[in-house]
C-alpha cells in the first residue's frame, strides 16, 4: 500500500495545474472498481398524478415512519425506496429493508420492477454469488490516498475496455507506472474538421488542425455516406465533396506518418471520431494506428468541434484529478429520463433556426451537465411536489362568427375629402379645389398629413405635376413645404422643372416669414435686374448656338457637294477607254510640268465644244469626238446639231 501511495502522490504532483480541491460531486464511497459502485437509473419515468403525496413524515411506499425532514430526503434518495416505487408501479408487494439488504445494490437497482415477486427473490438469492454483467460503467476510478482523502481519475488513462486488470494487484502495478507514462496523443475528427496533438506532460510538442468541405449542406452527413445508400449524386458540389474527402484522408495519413515516432512512444492514444470515419485513421498501406492497439481508447466525455483549443481542453480534462471533501454526498440516485413535451408547429421554424447555429458544436453548459449527470442534484429521486391549480379567464369576443365592424363615419368623410383634394391637385382643377378647401373639416393638420404608399402631401402632388396656381393656393391655405415624403424629399426637391421651383422661390420673397424656407431648401428668388440679365445671357447663348448650328450645316453641305462631285469625276473616268485614260494622264503630267515652271504660262490643250471653256486636265463629258465641260453644254450641242 505504501508503494501505491507514493505513485499516487507522484501522479498528483505531475498534473498539479489541473487538480481541483474540495469539490462536492456525486461518486461512490469505496476505493474499488467503479463497476461495483455505480448506481443504475430508473428506466421508467414516474407518473406524478398516480403518487399520493402526504404531508406527514411517513413513506407509504416502504411503510415506515420518518422523524425529520433530513431523514425523509435521505430515505427518498435510497435504493430501497426506489425499488419499492418500481414495484408499486408494477402492482407488486413492497419488500422490507432486511430483504433488500441481502442482495447487491447493483442487482436490485437493475431489476426495474420484476414481473413477479418470485423473479425478485431469485435475483436476490443469486446476487450474493454472481456478479452482474450489465452494470453501468462509470468513467472515473475512485481512490483514497494515505491521508484518507477521496479522489478520482479517468479509467481511460490507465487501461481500455479490452485490457482491464483482472485483479487488484494488476491495478496497483498500472497505477505505479502512471506518473512516468505521461506522453499522450490525441486525435479528433468530425465533419471534415481534424485536430491532432502530442503532449509530453503539460507541454504540447506537436499539433495540427485543418478543415475540408465534405459535409452536405442541410443534411449533416458526409458525401460518402450518402453514396453508400445508393444516391450517387453527379452535381459539382458532390464531386467537390468526394475530392475533399479523399484529400482529407490522404492528408491525415501523411500527418500520422510524420508523427509515427512520437505516436510509437506515446503511452496512451485518445481518439474521437464516428464509426464511419474510423477507416481514415486506421486505413492505408502501412497504417500508423492499429485497431487492436491496447493504447487506443475513446474519450469518455462529450467534445466540441475539433480545434486546437478543444484538444488542449480535452488533455487538461483527462489529466484532471478531482478531490472530494464529504462522503455524505456520494449516495445519489441515477439520472432520470425526461419526457419531451410536444412541440407546436408554430415553434418549429424558430427551433430549427436555433439548432442550425449549434448543430456542429455542443454548448459548454450542455457538456458540463453531461459530465456531472451522475453528480448534480438534477439526478435525485422524486421527493416532494407542491401541486397547485390556477384558473385563468380568456376573452373570446374577437372570435365571434360573422362579426361585422363598422368604421367611424367621421373618418370616412375625411378620407373621401382627402381623395377629392388629391384628385384636384393631381389634375390641376383650381376652381373645385377652392370649393373643397372651404370645407370646415379642412384644417392645417389635415392639409399637412401624409398619406398613401409614398407618404406624400398635397403640396408634393402639385409640385410633381407642375401646376403653379395650385402650388400658390396650397401655400396660402397652410400647406407646409418643410414636410418630407417617404423618400425624405421636400416639395421643392420633387419639382419637375425650373419654372415650378421659381414659383416657390418667388413665394418665399413675397412671404419671407410664413415658413421655414431654409429647412425646406427653398432659396431666395432673383431680382428683376438679375432675371433680365440672366434672360439676356440665355438669349445670347441661344443665338450663338443657332449660328454655330448654321455654320455646321453649311460646312456639312459643302462637304457633301464636294464628295458628290468627286464621285461623278470618278464614275466618268471609269467609263473612259484605256487609250483615253492614257491621253488624259499625259495631259495632266504636261499640265503639272507647265505649272511647276514659273517662266512660261500653262497652255490650253482642250476646250469645251459648246462654251469654249478650258478643260485641260479634266475628265470631259463627250459623245462621239465632241468634248464638253458640263452635261448642259453637251445637251445644247446635240439640240443645235439636230436643227
Amino acid at each position: 500500500m505504501e508503494s501505491i501511495d507514493e505513485s499516487l502522490s507522484i501522479f498528483t504532483n505531475t498534473f498539479t495545474d489541473h487538480i481541483r480541491n474540495e469539490f462536492e460531486v456525486a461518486t461512490v464511497q469505496t476505493a474499488i472498481s467503479t463497476d461495483q459502485m455505480k448506481l443504475t437509473g430508473l428506466e421508467n419515468t414516474l407518473d406524478l398524478e398516480s403518487l399520493k403525496i402526504s404531508e406527514s413524515m411517513r413513506c407509504n411506499s416502504c411503510d415506515i415512519d420518518l422523524s425529520n425532514r433530513d431523514e425523509q430526503v435521505t430515505h427518498y434518495k435510497s435504493d430501497w425506496h426506489r425499488c419499492n416505487l418500481k414495484r408499486k408501479l408494477k402492482n407488486l408487494e413492497k419488500i422490507s429493508e432486511e430483504k433488500f439488504d441481502v442482495a447487491d445494490v447493483g442487482d436490485i437497482s437493475s431489476i426495474s420492477g420484476s414481473d413477479s415477486e418470485s423473479e425478485l427473490e431469485e435475483i436476490i438469492d443469486e446476487s450474493s454469488v454472481q456478479e452482474s454483467d450489465h452494470k453501468i460503467r462509470h468513467p472515473r476510478l475512485f481512490l483514497r490516498n494515505k491521508e484518507g482523502k477521496l479522489f478520482s481519475i479517468f479509467h481511460c488513462i490507465l487501461y481500455n475496455k479490452k485490457d482491464e486488470p483482472e485483479n487488484e494487484n494488476d491495478l496497483r502495478e498500472i497505477i505505479k507506472g502512471l506518473a512516468i507514462k505521461t506522453k499522450w496523443s490525441i486525435f479528433m475528427l468530425s465533419g471534415g474538421h481534424f485536430a491532432g496533438a502530442v503532449f509530453d506532460k503539460n507541454a504540447m510538442i506537436l499539433h495540427k488542425t485543418f478543415h475540408r468541405y465534405v459535409v452536405r449542406a442541410k443534411r449533416g452527413t458526409v458525401q460518402s455516406q450518402h453514396d453508400k445508400k445508393g444516391g450517387h449524386a453527379k452535381s459539382a458540389g458532390a464531386n467537390l465533396r468526394r475530392y475533399n474527402e479523399a484529400s482529407l484522408t490522404q492528408q491525415i495519413q501523411n500527418i500520422l506518418k510524420e508523427w509515427s515516432c512520437d505516436i510509437a512512444t506515446s503511452s496512451r492514444i485518445f481518439i474521437r471520431c464516428s464509426m464511419s470515419s474510423r477507416s481514415i485513421l486506421f486505413s492505408g498501406k502501412s497504417p500508423v494506428l492499429l485497431k487492436d492497439d491496447k493504447r487506443i481508447t475513446h474519450m469518455p466525455f462529450p467534445t466540441r468541434r475539433p480545434t486546437l483549443k478543444e484538444v488542449q481542453r480535452v488533455h487538461a480534462k483527462l489529466s484532471n484529478c478531482l478531490f472530494y471533501s464529504d462522503e455524505s454526498v456520494l449516495v445519489r440516485s441515477p439520472p432520470q429520463k425526461v419526457k419531451k413535451s410536444p412541440v407546436r408547429r408554430e415553434n418549429i421554424k424558430s427551433n430549427t433556426s436555433k439548432r442550425k447555429k449549434r448543430r456542429n458544436s455542443i454548448d459548454s453548459e450542455e457538456i458540463e451537465k453531461q459530465e456531472s449527470s451522475t453528480e448534480d442534484d438534477e439526478d435525485d429521486c422524486i421527493t416532494n411536489y407542491n401541486l397547485t391549480a390556477a384558473m385563468e379567464t380568456f376573452s373570446t369576443g374577437n372570435l365571434k362568427e360573422y362579426e361585422h365592424s363598422f368604421g367611424n363615419k367621421k373618418e370616412d368623410e375625411l378620407k373621401k375629402l382627402r381623395n377629392e383634394i388629391y384628385t384636384y391637385c393631381k389634375y390641376g382643377d383650381e376652381s373645385k379645389l377652392k370649393d373643397a378647401l372651404k370645407d370646415s373639416k379642412v384644417t392645417k393638420k389635415f392639409l399637412n398629413e401624409r398619406f398613401g404608399r409614398e407618404d406624400t402631401t398635397f403640396l408634393h402632388t402639385a409640385c410633381k405635376n407642375k401646376f403653379e396656381n395650385i402650388i400658390v393656393l396650397l401655400l396660402d391655405v397652410g400647406c407646409d413645404p418643410t414636410i418630407r415624403d417617404k423618400s425624405g424629399s421636400y416639395p421643392y426637391v420633387v419639382a419637375q422643372d425650373r419654372q415650378t421651383r421659381n414659383i416657390l422661390r418667388k413665394y418665399r420673397t413675397a412671404n419671407p416669414t410664413q415658413y421655414d424656407y431654409e429647412k425646406a431648401q427653398i432659396p431666395f428668388a432673383l431680382s428683376e435686374e438679375h432675371e433680365n440679365e440672366k434672360k439676356e445671357k440665355e438669349a445670347e447663348k441661344r443665338k450663338a448656338q443657332k449660328k454655330a448650328k448654321k455654320d455646321r450645316l453649311k460646312e456639312k453641305k459643302a462637304k457633301e457637294v464636294e464628295i458628290k462631285k468627286e464621285e461623278e469625276e470618278r464614275n466618268r473616268y471609269l467609263k473612259l477607254s484605256d487609250r483615253e485614260k492614257r491621253a488624259l494622264a499625259a495631259e495632266r503630267r504636261f499640265a503639272t510640268q507647265m505649272t511647276s515652271s514659273s517662266t512660261s504660262s500653262i497652255p490650253v490643250l482642250t476646250r469645251c465644244f459648246q462654251c469654249a471653256i478650258d478643260i485641260t486636265g479634266k475628265v470631259p463629258f463627250e459623245y462621239f469626238d465632241f468634248k464638253f465641260c458640263t452635261p448642259k453644254c453637251l445637251k445644247e450641242h446635240k439640240l443645235s446639231n439636230k436643227s
